[in-house]
């Protein structure tokens, strides 16, 4: 099986959506519980830093693969991020910029 076929757009011609197995064994993992927990997600806006000027505003050197933090999904005290901060990594897994 490649995936689960779960929608498709009567108005459209050839148009489906399937959900990737990937997905599925995810979800009928994190349910097993009998809790679904969800995923991770980052709904923050974030930029990559190729500008050279930004970079320098930002005392980022031009190896170093970085994101930075653009717009904020939210601005409240308790949350984390804040607009500028640079993200190199999240737990173990380092950023990789493609293009």
């Amino acid at each position: 099986m490649i995936g689960l076929a779960f929608s498709r757009f009567n108005d459209a011609q050839n148009i489906g959506y399937i959900i990737p197995n990937e997905e599925i064994e995810l979800f009928l993992q994190d349910i097993a519980d009998g809790h679904y927990d969800g995923k991770p997600a980052m709904y923050d806006d974030l930029q990559t830093l190729e500008n050279p000027a930004l970079r320098s505003f930002l005392k980022i050197d031009s190896q170093s693969r970085v994101w930075s933090v653009h717009r904020l999904s939210r601005a409240t005290p308790p949350y984390p991020l804040k607009e500028w901060d640079v993200i190199t990594h999240i737990a173990d897994t380092r950023w990789t910029i493609r293009g």
